[in-house]
């Protein structure tokens, strides 16, 4: 997210001062380069020394086009990694769902809400829970890992689902907040463009085979 407005909880975002800032004192460790470069590198297995940094950007959200400009004012490549169901659906996803609740909810009637589904009480916390989530107080690490991992798919969307409809509006929310098809392919032209799979799914818990289809998902429609 790239906001001047910063808000408390749920959406943590930067400014473009903030994220020029950070470019600049990376610039002194590390030579910037592109998705094309390290393509290269990997293909022709020519790692040459040095401190290599490439900038990305993930989920498609239409905000880093600001971050696009600066990078080329800067002459600095990146890639952005963009979730295509979202865009093509006019809906959000489930990890920007729960942002914006949390932005305007507090964890507690969050988890009051939850239970009205499930017993949060015999939930098994894992013993990493700190390094899990370490940037979050300890209600906003129990409640991402309570969603992300504890409750199945099912349980997971119809909860959020209807929480968050009680709040946005999905359609509107979506067109605001993601790319266009015309954003999409003005960093595609500068080689600039990655797929973040189609529906921001948590790959590591996934099948073979839905990994698959959900990267070939997005990809046929970037195609």
């Amino acid at each position: 997210y790239f906001r001047e407005e910063t808000l408390s909880r749920g959406i943590y975002s930067l400014t473009l001062k903030d994220l020029s800032d950070q470019i600049d004192a990376l610039s002194k460790y590390y030579k910037f380069i592109s998705q094309i470069d390290l393509i290269g590198m990997i293909n022709e297995k020519n790692y040459s020394d040095g401190n290599y940094c490439l900038l990305t950007f993930d989920d498609g959200l239409k905000e880093q086009m600001q971050a696009f400009d600066l990078l080329n004012s800067k002459g600095i490549p990146g890639v952005f990694f963009v979730n295509t169901g979202p865009i093509k659906q006019k809906t959000l996803a489930s990890v920007h769902k729960l942002q914006h609740i949390r932005s305007v909810m507090s964890d507690d009637n969050i988890f009051e809400f939850i239970k009205k589904y499930i017993d949060v009480d015999i939930v098994q916390y894992p013993k990493n829970i700190e390094r899990l989530y370490r940037y979050d107080p300890l209600p906003s690490k129990k409640l991402k890992f309570l969603i992300n991992f504890h409750l199945d798919s099912t349980a997971k969307n119809l909860i959020i689902n209807n929480l968050f409809l009680q709040l946005f509006n999905e359609k509107n929310l979506s067109k605001q907040l993601y790319m266009s098809t015309s954003e999409i392919k003005k960093i595609h032209k500068e080689n600039y463009l990655g797929t973040h799979g189609d529906m921001h799914l948590p790959l590591a818990t996934l099948e073979k085979k839905d990994i698959k289809q959900d990267i070939q998902d997005s990809l046929d429609f970037l195609e």
